[in-house]
């Protein structure tokens, strides 16, 4: 019996349309677009048994309809702009944000590219910026201009010709090249729609959807909802519009059936985020199912088992029946989070391996089981080396040539196996965490839904006295339902992290204050003040003085590394959620003889599955050379065993006199010798945790760590600066 395959890749980006300039003010629909929704369907091209769901957000599809239509954004325009017209604002604003992608996949492996990365330095202080802008050539910012739009091609793109021939120049390009790159782009939008259309109609794929502006609808139903889900959950004023749900999701099967030419039957309600109160409103917008976590599953049944995840649910609760499918939580994040670390190969073989044992384990059941894969379809190819092309190709043509797999769409498997089994509850949750925290109990968080509910208030009560013109009332909520979306509240709090959370904040503010100038009344003082307090960036400590720590795994006394260098993850997370990091931190250092390293796990510690095949890997680069320390478990015998190897020489470790040791934390020593490092000579490393032979937690997670090879004055120097 078949093991059925439903992926759900999930497209999704808030409105960046600043409601005063009207204009977008950050370009990641127009990027990602000449990207990852380009490439998603290239790699399935000539792949009709590939039958995979895409999941579109209207607002996403809308915003794709107004860059065709003419509408531009910041970053396009100051492309288009030639160098020596542009003003020292300017200039700063695009040696600042021109980089911004992942560095060691997007920056690093063209040389010119980089080679302006080094240019400008890695820090973003705002004088350093400035004094940067003043080293930059008219030729610096035109090749800038060029690379940054370039770079963000997909691999469908960039095996265009014209492309490949301007990678291969590397620098010196002109207007007319700088122009063709953004043609490409406009090019590659006005063809996404219709490409993803006609595979639809040909029943190939199948396109799923959300509610318009990808709010969290328990939340828009009743903000209380959130503590029914964690009694500890701080909650803000209620806010309460359930018609809000209902016209979100009206508004988005609408606007899908104007664009697709048919109504879509699947829904990924935003974030996975359900609750028994919403369940009718689905059914009433005609959708046949939606899709969630996991989590939720195992926490509305009883008795639940592993097994109980490879099959749809329909809802008792419910006026009448809807169907329910759940996410396999860590099969997906494996793709999002840890095959972009590994050979495409290895990465394959790790999910048909998984994906086998799951059907091996379910056996013979009364009809073919399903396991359901839902994660990001955009920002995870970045990581990738090749922007996932061997990846995604290899995966597809694995499961199309296996026997023991069938790949389908959700609406596809319900229609021939309809659901046995039902729920008489359903948790109310989010795919994170099984709750609403990131979204709501914040202090910055709550301050935003007070504020939503305050702007809401105001416009029901002008609503209810009838004395709005029905245009202005139109626009009015527009803005107050974009300003419902779920994405400001993403980078509200602690949780993640941008470099445009300030862009974020304002733009929900400015719908806010859409909204009381067209009813007519002022604009409430604290919603014109950011929310997002402005912070400073604090680097990692770095090594300040000579450490002697005792190799035991242990923290034997409370100043062993005292003047350590440190880079203790409290990283925050970007667009998408990693789950906890298996790493807590990471402290190094030295004296003249000794390089050490410090690594402690997550809260209680090294706490493993020792049933599983677990290893570590300390990757060093010193003048051109690599040198690896493994530490590899021997599950027979319960102990670590641990080998060094100079490029591919394996080195006898007693004889080379390094020192491991893993108990509580991995504490390591290595002799500058081996490294046949003199004073003065730089060494970067990194630090990898594998399980199965798949690179699961990488620190940093892009980079390296970088140490100078240090003299005997080197205290004296550090104390002096």
């Amino acid at each position: 019996m078949e093991l059925n395959i439903a992926f759900i890749w999930h497209m999704h980006q808030p409105l960046y349309i600043d409601p005063g300039a009207d204009k977008f003010i950050m370009p990641w629909v127009r990027l990602h677009a000449v990207k990852a929704y380009n490439d998603m369907l290239e790699v399935v091209k000539n792949k009709p048994e590939a039958n995979i769901t895409f999941n579109f957000v209207p607002s996403l599809l809308y915003q794709i309809e107004q860059y065709i239509n003419g509408k531009t954004d910041k970053f396009y325009d100051l492309t288009r702009k030639s160098p020596s017209l542009l003003d020292q604002e300017e200039k700063v604003f695009i040696i600042k944000n021109f980089f911004s992608c992942h560095l060691p996949t997007m920056v690093e492996k063209y040389p010119r590219y980089n080679k302006l990365l080094s240019l400008r330095g890695k820090e973003n202080a705002p004088q350093k910026l400035v004094d940067a802008a003043k080293k930059f050539s008219n030729q610096d910012i035109m090749d800038l201009q060029v690379w940054f739009n370039m770079t963000w091609l997909g691999f469908a793109a960039k095996k265009d010709k014209n492309v490949q021939e301007l990678i291969k120049k590397g620098s010196g390009f002109n207007e007319q090249e700088r122009d063709f790159i953004l043609s490409l782009h406009l090019e590659t939008l006005k063809g996404l729609i219709p490409k993803y259309k006609k595979k639809w109609e040909k029943k190939e794929i199948e396109i799923s959807t959300t509610p318009f502006y990808h709010p969290i609808m328990p939340l828009l139903y009743d903000t209380n909802i959130a503590q029914k889900s964690n009694k500890f959950t701080r909650i803000p004023d209620r806010f309460s519009y359930p018609e809000d749900v209902v016209a979100q999701l009206k508004k988005g099967v609408d606007y899908f059936n104007k664009i697709f030419g048919q109504k879509p039957l699947g829904l990924w309600p935003s974030e996975g985020s359900v609750s028994q109160e919403i369940i009718d409103l689905f059914n009433e917008a005609g959708f046949l199912w939606a899709a969630t976590d996991e989590s939720i599953l195992f926490s509305s049944i009883e008795n639940a088992s592993k097994d109980s995840l490879f099959q749809p649910y329909f809802t008792e609760f419910s006026k009448k029946p809807f169907n329910l499918v759940f996410r396999h939580h860590q099969l997906s994040d494996r793709i999002g989070f840890v095959y972009k670390n590994n050979d495409p190969t290895a990465a394959v073989s790790d999910f048909m391996g998984r994906a086998l044992a799951i059907k091996n384990h379910i056996g013979l059941t009364e009809q073919p089981p399903l396991l359901t894969i839902i994660l990001d379809g955009e920002n995870p190819w970045e990581y990738f080396y090749d922007g996932g092309e061997t990846f995604l190709t290899r995966m597809y043509d694995a499961i199309i040539s296996n026997k023991d797999f069938k790949l389908t769409t959700v609406s596809d498997y319900i229609n021939k196996y309809p659901p046995k089994k039902s729920l008489k509850k359903l948790h109310p949750a989010s795919w994170i965490n099984n709750d609403f925290g990131i979204w709501i109990g914040g202090n910055e968080e709550n301050k935003a839904w007070n504020m939503l509910k305050k702007t809401r208030d105001a416009l029901d009560k002008v609503i209810k006295q009838g004395n709005i013109s029905a245009e202005n009332l139109a626009k009015a909520m527009e803005s107050m339902y974009i300003a419902e979306g779920s994405d400001w509240f993403w980078w509200y709090g602690d949780q993640f992290h941008t470099d445009f959370s300030m862009e974020f904040d304002y733009l929900f503010r400015s719908h806010l204050q859409n909204v009381y100038d067209k009813i007519g009344l002022p604009i409430p003082f604290e919603i014109t003040q950011p929310i997002k307090p402005i912070k400073t960036i604090s680097v990692s400590d770095e090594p300040a003085a000579f450490i002697h720590p005792i190799i035991d795994g242990y923290q034997s006394h409370y100043l062993e590394w005292t003047g350590a260098g440190s880079v203790f993850l409290d990283e925050k997370g970007g667009s998408m959620y990693a789950g906890d990091s298996f790493i807590k931190g990471f402290m190094y250092g030295f004296n003249l003889d000794y390089f050490f390293i410090r690594i402690a796990g997550a809260e209680d510690g090294f706490d493993f599955d020792l049933s599983s095949d677990i290893s570590f890997r300390l990757i060093f680069s010193c003048k051109e050379r690599d040198f690896i320390l493994y530490f590899t478990r021997n599950i027979k015998n319960n102990c670590w065993e641990y080998s060094f190897f100079i490029g591919s020489d394996k080195t006898d470790i007693e004889l080379s006199g390094i020192k491991v040791t893993i108990q509580e934390i991995i504490e390591c020593a290595l002799p500058f010798g081996i490294f046949d490092a003199g004073v003065g000579t730089r060494i970067n490393f990194i630090f990898e945790f594998l399980q199965d032979d798949i690179v699961k937690e990488r620190l940093p997670r892009s980079g390296s760590i970088s140490i100078i090879v240090p003299d005997e004055d080197f205290e004296k120097k550090v104390w002096l600066v």
